[in-house]
């Protein structure tokens, strides 16, 4: 799964080309925001 977001990042031009890597803080920042917005438009899915 990380193989394919990463993917995806760098199409968007948002990595480097060559190895990335995964336990930099910025990514670990990165995917706590994601799963933190993840949880918020489930809880307004909820509501409707």
């Amino acid at each position: 799964m990380l193989d394919g977001i990463l993917a995806a990042a760098e199409g968007k031009g948002l990595l480097k080309t060559g190895r990335a890597r995964s336990d930099s803080t910025h990514v670990l920042s990165a995917a706590r925001d994601l799963s933190w917005l993840e949880m918020v438009a489930k809880t307004l899915r909820a509501t409707r």
